[in-house]
């Protein structure tokens, strides 16, 4: 992955991984959240349809969350190789690959995420769909701070610049992606249809999983890096143009049409 400079191993060093660490974890996932709530909330609607309280607290369910799933995961990433021989190294095994890497983990993480969006006091109202993007913004963020944190810490150096900028942008990719499965779960929870959006959000991460594949093979994240952000950013676009205007009640939708200059229809979205 590159040359890396050897970490010492005091406190300050350990101050600098941490802050390392969160910036690419949480600095994409709340502009990311930003980005999806900025137009239903103050000044751009008279006020917020949604609650502060519940987004912070749905990050915080999701970090929680994620660290769970994380913990759960990360032991379960050496048994999609074959043993290592005297003439090679550790082998993908492809088959458990998409077992465990694409199949179960995926379900693990959107399982997850339906869990926490059925609970009434979250999807009893057209406002679940920002409780979904605020719960998948919080399970990006510590998956990735934890991702590196423990890889660093591991090999007890820090990676050179282009290992950060290939993290960084996996990190994007990462919260486009959680934020918008969990928008696709949450806007079919509360409109009582609740496994339909389950599966399309499992397919979406499956999808950007198998992706990881040539990461897995080469050990080199740019081979995977650049189709993630696309698939994430095109199935960002979608959830904030479809999903969550269609979520919202129809005179909530016609006051935004409004705001945006166009002419209100009887049918939108």
């Amino acid at each position: 992955m590159g040359k890396y400079v050897i970490l010492n191993a005091d406190f300050s060093a350990m101050d600098v991984l941490l802050f390392v660490a969160g910036a690419i974890g949480f600095g994409p996932a709340l502009a990311v959240l930003f980005f999806l709530l900025r137009d239903y909330d103050y000044p751009r609607m008279e006020k917020a349809l949604f609650s502060d309280t519940k987004v912070f607290g749905l990050v915080a369910a999701g970090m929680i969350m994620g660290t769970v799933i994380f913990l759960i995961e990360w032991p379960l990433y050496q048994s999609f190789y074959l043993p290592a021989t005297e003439n090679s190294g550790l082998v993908l095994d492809y088959g458990m690959f998409f077992v465990i890497y694409v199949v179960l983990f995926c379900l693990a993480e959107e399982g997850g995420k339906l869990m926490v969006l059925l609970f009434p006091a979250v999807r009893r109202k057209f406002d679940c769909v920002f409780y979904g993007v605020a719960l998948g913004c919080g399970i990006s963020a510590v998956a990735v701070l934890e991702l590196v944190f423990i890889t660093i810490g591991q090999a007890g150096a820090l990676p050179d610049a282009a290992w950060f900028i290939a993290i960084g942008l996996y990190s994007i990719a990462l919260a486009m992606l959680h934020a918008s499965t969990g928008a696709i779960i949450a806007e079919a929870s509360q409109r009582g249809q609740p496994w339909p959006g389950f599966f399309r959000a499992f397919a979406l991460r499956a999808v950007v999983a198998t992706l990881m594949l040539p990461h897995f093979i080469t050990g080199n994240i740019w081979f995977s890096v650049p189709l993630m952000l696309v698939v994430s950013f095109l199935a960002l676009q979608h959830v904030s143009s479809k999903v969550i205007p269609g979520a919202l009640p129809e005179e909530i939708r016609a006051t935004l049409r409004k705001r945006r200059g166009r002419r209100p229809k009887s049918v939108d979205i």
